[in-house]
């Protein structure tokens, strides 16, 4: 569907993007070391952050070849296969052996899925101004909090912007016809590959590569075996990093630590489905300003938090506010809103309701219970889904005012929470001791593996 005889976008001077190309580099290269410095403030301050950390660090100091990735669940030896994970921690230190190199190198890629994720999203909603689509999907804070330190659910953005943008687009009812058939194959077969080692919920991606491959196979008469070509050529480009791993241990290897993480039982099935409500406000809240989870994880330190910063609680009670209304007035709009000028507003809300649906019968399945960094992997299309929701408004001078002044205020917030962040853990103490190792040639310098850790 082209875009010819659709309006400009009606911009004011809040929302217009500087004329020079210098101008909007300058800015763009602003936001990554924004970024950057971010995710550097929250640091290696986790455990499971410090130990993918290692993974990297102790291929690259032993050299010796990662058959697997993140501890899945440590006390089970579950973990997550290939060796992408390790080598993208660990092949930056040849590059520049600096204990930041990681984390450059992460938010390198994070930083331009983004940037694909906010042009794909300006296309398709053409009346929206589209630096306001770029600072929001910049500095949102699930975007900013989850994505810009080394910790293995960061990388997943990555694919699932690449997935989600190639299954979109496959798909003949969300199609936009801003991408070739076979690229956007190849784009669903890279991203499905490159979640698959880094987390388990690549699983979540599969039933929409069926429907995709299913619906394209039976709408189209030609050229099916260049689409079959083209999306396993991408999954092969990216699966190559997963082949040692199943030549060592075996072609079913992937299942079996998947199936590891599988637990049915009707117990388990009344649990999460009493959690279905939660998992719809944790869905949406990827595209909110929710912020009380990443501040703390009980209510304790989040009032720590505000009477630390108490010269700023303005602020942040508006920010948070903010994020819950945002959380229901998508709810309302989900479930009662009609948008007969915007064509695809059907087929978006069928994808979110689809999307809710598989999350929860996914939960029924899972040893885990919902928590949200563990369906990250579904933030594309609940950011896009947003988007839709506040397309009419962000078209009006005055939505447009509004978000502005919530960009603004987010990101005051965000440079409160990385100080609050780099004061409980900072990042120098972490980086003394890992370049200890680093120039000792021994990653236990810094911290030891796991026990039954793998690599």
């Amino acid at each position: 569907m082209a875009d010819a005889g659709i309006p400009q976008r009606a911009e004011s001077w809040l929302t217009r993007l500087p004329r020079n190309a210098w101008a909007t580099a300058a800015l763009l290269a602003s936001a990554f070391l924004f970024r950057l410095w971010v995710g550097l403030a929250i640091g290696l301050s986790r455990e499971d952050a410090k130990q993918v950390y290692l993974i990297g660090l102790k291929y690259y100091l032993t050299g010796a070849w990662p058959y697997f990735g993140a501890d899945v669940d440590w006390a089970r030896s579950v973990k997550v296969p290939g060796a992408l994970q390790a080598l993208v921690v660990g092949l930056p230190f040849y590059v520049a052996p600096v204990p930041e190199a990681p984390f450059v190198v992460l938010n390198l890629l994070s930083f331009s899925s983004l940037c694909l994720l906010a042009w794909y999203a300006a296309r398709r909603l053409p009346r929206v101004p589209s630096v306001l689509i770029w600072a929001w999907l910049l500095t949102a804070p699930w975007t900013l909090d989850e994505s810009t330190y080394v910790y293995n659910p960061s990388y997943v953005l990555t694919g699932a912007n690449l997935f989600f943008i190639g299954a979109l687009e496959t798909y003949p009812t969300t199609r936009r016809g801003l991408l070739s058939l076979p690229l956007a194959n190849f784009m669903m077969g890279f991203g499905l590959l490159w979640v698959m080692q880094f987390h388990m919920s690549y699983a979540i991606l599969l039933p929409y590569a069926v429907v995709s491959l299913v619906v394209q196979l039976r709408d189209t008469t030609t050229g099916r075996a260049k689409l079959l070509l083209a999306f396993a050529a991408g999954a092969g480009v990216i699966g190559v990093f997963l082949l040692p791993t199943c030549l060592r241990f075996g072609w079913n290897v992937v299942a079996t630590e998947t199936a590891a993480m599988i637990q049915s039982n009707p117990q388990n099935l009344s649990l999460h489905w009493r959690h279905s409500f939660d998992i719809l406000a944790r869905f949406l809240s990827f595209a909110t300003y929710e912020t009380a989870g990443f501040v703390g994880g009980n209510v304790q330190e989040r009032l720590r938090f505000l009477a630390d910063f108490f010269w700023l609680a303005p602020v942040i009670l508006l920010v948070t506010a903010a994020g819950i209304a945002q959380v229901i007035a998508m709810m309302w709009m989900a479930l009662f809103t009609q948008k007969p000028g915007v064509p695809e507003w059907r087929a978006m809300r069928l994808l979110f309701a689809a999307t809710i649906l598989l999350l929860c019968a996914s939960f029924v399945f899972c040893r885990k219970v919902p928590r949200s960094h563990t369906f990250y992997v579904t933030f594309p299309v609940a950011m896009l889904f947003s988007l839709y929701c506040w397309n009419e408004f962000l078209q009006r001078r005055a939505g447009q005012t509004v978000a502005a002044v919530l960009i603004a205020l987010g990101i005051i917030f965000q440079v409160t929470f990385a100080i609050h962040k780099s004061t409980k853990h900072p990042w120098a103490r972490d980086r003394l001791e890992i370049a200890r190792a680093l120039n000792g040639a021994d990653y236990q310098n810094y911290a030891a593996r796991r026990s039954g850790a793998r690599h």
